[in-house]
């Protein structure tokens, strides 16, 4: 697969995204983005000798994280991106014990805020920094590391408390999953230097509900907009540049054939814009910017999206990102 197709998948994948939830009228977030670790890392550097002896594989960092008490005979492994982890034991044909671990950047207290904040703790103690869930199932933010962990247990009265203790202890520097370090001429891409609170409030975009980084040189910034009514993805993907090349027109032919209606404008190297959504290959960075607009109830008002997008095309600048 090429960058140009990868590229045309996320945009598309964004598009997708917005139509579920203006079916479905839910909040859930369905885009996807990663990200190179952070400058200057939450966690501190492995030794020699710890590095010698961290896992190497998804399977093993599964069985140093979760007390062997909590573990089946049968261990399913799943990684979203690079950063995460998931294990999800098993007996007797029965899931057991599930433990999911996101650790790429952003994944920190301020994310937490964002989507645990509110949250209740029946737990009756705090795992980490925050804990918020149930007796089955837990989410806590590590104290030695910028992951967000969850934990579950199955079966007859499961409580997770010691569960979360014992994966919140082994989590550190050497056994989370790693990040990709930040390549030299890679942007340093965030939601907050791209899409400002002038920005947001000039378009009537309201606080950041979600970053999300889930591959290298990408990352998808949610907002909300019109009174919790509306909700506004922005997607940047610097792997590819579709600077009026055949992919921003075999894009433009894929958004017609979904009555779209897209029309070319002058942002950046190149755009198209429809009702509800736009994409623009940006002129400084050389970085493709995608926006989905959903509003989830009639008579509610979205930005334009012709105008939201020449303003976060003109904040994509090299100073922006680190270059």
């Amino acid at each position: 697969m090429t960058r140009a197709t990868i590229g045309l998948t996320i945009a598309m994948m964004v598009m997708a995204g917005c139509e579920k939830k203006a079916e479905d009228g839910k909040g859930t977030d369905t885009t996807t983005q990663a990200r190179p670790a952070p400058a200057t890392p939450a966690a501190p550097t492995p030794t020699p000798a710890a590095a010698a002896a961290a896992p190497t594989d998804d399977k093993s960092r599964c069985a140093q994280l979760m007390p062997e008490k909590f573990r089946g005979p049968d261990l399913q492994t799943m990684s979203l991106a690079p950063g995460t982890l998931g294990c999800n034991y098993s007996e007797s044909g029965s899931l057991k014990s599930n433990l999911s671990i996101d650790c790429r950047r952003g994944r920190g207290e301020g994310a937490w805020k964002r989507e645990f904040g509110e949250k209740a703790n029946e737990l009756g103690t705090t795992v980490g920094r925050a804990t918020s869930g149930t007796k089955q199932s837990a989410d806590f933010l590590d104290g030695q590391a910028d992951c967000i962990v969850s934990v579950a247990l199955f079966g007859d009265d499961p409580d997770v408390t010691e569960l979360a203790k014992a994966v919140e202890a082994n989590l550190t520097a050497e056994t989370a999953p790693p990040l990709p370090a930040r390549q030299a001429g890679e942007p340093d891409l965030a939601c907050d230097k791209l899409v400002g609170e002038d920005l947001q409030k000039k378009h009537g975009l309201d606080a950041l509900q979600k970053e999300e980084y889930n591959a290298a040189k990408t990352l998808t910034c949610t907002y909300g907009f019109a009174g919790g009514m509306g909700i506004a993805h922005v997607n940047y993907d610097c792997r590819v540049h579709w600077a009026g090349g055949d992919e921003m027109k075999q894009f433009s032919e894929l958004m017609a054939k979904q009555n779209k209606s897209p029309t070319p404008a002058k942002i950046g190297a190149a755009a198209i814009t429809w009702k509800d959504g736009a994409l623009v290959a940006d002129g400084d960075v050389k970085c493709n910017v995608t926006l989905g607009l959903i509003t989830l109830a009639k008579g509610g008002k979205s930005p334009d999206p012709a105008v939201l997008a020449a303003d976060l095309e003109k904040s994509l600048t090299p100073a922006a990102v680190g270059l």
